[in-house]
């Protein structure tokens, strides 16, 4: 059945309860009503115009949605971007079910029912997603880098997404297409172009006892490395830039693909910033410039093949790390 935002109902609702958010019908006739400060969705007659039930739907609702036959309904809580579930409201026995916990997507906004699923968009992450509700499970995630994804629209057939993007300024339209040859297999074509570098953030105060390279010294007393005030007479590439000597201590750095070199240990003078270079590389991308170690950082290349692909599967124990299956 079509449900369809109840324009003059809002505004009606609105100029007697102030704090409503959103008006909608159910397939069922009922009006669904948000009270953004009491915290509640309320099941409206929409010929009495009265209020039949109420159920809690978590700290701010923002936006409600009916299932296709009307006995579910789904509210997002918002929370500035900082919330991360999905309200549950059985409409006919008006109680409240166990709300859908999002986990790492933040800030559920806009939604709509098509498909037998939940579609959603997630502002705090850049993103929108769908629920299977039979599954109960997130099925599928997609960000749009963009800033406050907002409202979404997906068509009948599902073949269309369309999102706006509040802060942004922008409307995302998302396409299915259908894929031939080798993309129809998209694990595969995935893995064929697919490189996944692990790198630690830093030490966390387990220093490594190799003494890096000083690629950049500094005359700055903030210099901590190898001591205040003796990182050299700040010269180096970055030789403008103080309080930066380095390189700092040495961290491990793995390299995941098809094309990755078998037990080989690359011994080719890295840093974090060899990531970003291998990115800007690859895609012909300008260097970052202003201070940033890119633009002398050496290459991740050694670590790759790129005749020899590899096509074995590799299975590790989670505990130990250990190979068990190869």
């Amino acid at each position: 059945m079509m449900k369809a935002a109840l324009c003059t109902a809002a505004i009606f609702c609105i100029l007697f309860v102030p704090d409503v958010l959103l008006a909608q019908t159910s397939s069922s006739g009922s009006l669904l009503v948000l009270s953004k400060q009491q915290h509640t969705l309320n099941i409206v007659d929409p010929v009495t115009l009265k209020i039949v039930a109420r159920a809690p739907v978590g700290d701010d609702p923002h936006e409600v949605i009916a299932s296709a036959d009307g006995s579910t309904a789904y509210v997002s809580n918002y929370g500035g971007g900082t919330l991360h579930s999905l309200a549950v409201i059985n409409l006919i026995s008006h109680e409240a079910l166990e709300p859908i916990d999002l986990g790492a997507l933040r800030g559920p906004h806009g939604l709509t029912f098509a498909g037998d699923k939940v579609w959603f968009t997630v502002e705090g992450s850049k993103a929108i997603g769908s629920y299977d509700p039979a599954a109960k499970k997130v099925d599928w995630i997609l960000g749009t880098g963009q800033n406050r994804t907002h409202m979404i629209h997906v068509s009948d057939d599902l073949r269309r997404i369309v999102t706006t993007n509040v802060s942004s300024g922008t409307v995302s339209i998302i396409e299915k297409v259908a894929l031939r040859g080798q993309a129809a297999n998209p694990a595969r074509m995935d893995w064929n172009e697919t490189v996944v570098i692990i790198d630690w953030d830093d030490s966390d105060g387990w220093y490594d006892h190799v003494m890096p390279p000083i690629v950049n010294q500094s005359a700055s007393t903030a210099d901590a490395l190898t001591g205040p005030g003796t990182c050299g007479a700040a010269s180096g590439a970055l030789a403008a830039q103080q309080s930066r000597c380095g390189y700092g201590p040495r961290i491990p750095l793995l390299v995941i693909s098809p094309f990755a070199r078998k037990n080989f240990v690359d011994h080719t003078l890295t840093d974090q910033s060899s990531v970003v270079r291998f990115i800007e590389d690859n895609w012909q991308l300008p260097q970052i410039g202003n201070g940033s170690f890119d633009e002398f950082a050496g290459t991740l290349l050694n670590s790759f093949d790129f005749k020899d692909q590899r096509t074995e599967k590799v299975f590790l124990n989670p505990s130990t790390g250990q190979v068990v299956n190869q």
